[in-house]
């Protein structure tokens, strides 16, 4: 945990440091290289990512394949946020199986069922356009 921690310190140094400079020199940045309007990853706030991994740890853990999550319906994992955000808003902060936050659960459950819809889309051609 506290090297997680440190970890986490570590990252968030260098996203403040980045919106500093990127602030400063987003003009000149322009003008050098055209990357507007590209994915800002930089926003994507860090507790997620390491949230998402210790659930993704756990099955690992717990004897699932890296990939196995893929041949899962999708509607089991319908129920399985569900049961997770109904337990967090019961004001049950952790779960008791696997000790993480509920809202961990959640948060993984939901980036399962948004890459199984896309994989869907594909599928079917369907091609969504920000």
């Amino acid at each position: 945990m506290k090297k997680e921690k440190e970890i986490y310190d570590l990252f968030m140094e260098e996203v403040e440091a980045s919106k500093k400079t990127h602030k400063d020199s987003m003009d000149y940045n322009q003008k050098l290289k055209k990357d507007s309007g590209k994915n800002r990853l930089d926003l994507v706030p860090p507790e997620w990512i390491l949230e998402i991994g210790k659930v993704l740890s756990f099955g690992i853990q717990k004897g699932y394949e890296e990939d196995s999550w893929m041949q899962v319906e999708a509607k089991r994992y319908k129920a399985s946020t569900l049961r997770h955000l109904l337990a967090h808003l019961d004001g049950e902060l952790l779960d008791p199986e696997s000790g993480l936050m509920h809202l961990s659960h959640v948060l993984t459950n939901v980036g399962f069922l948004l890459t199984l819809k896309k994989l869907e889309m594909d599928k079917a051609r369907i091609w969504y356009i920000n």
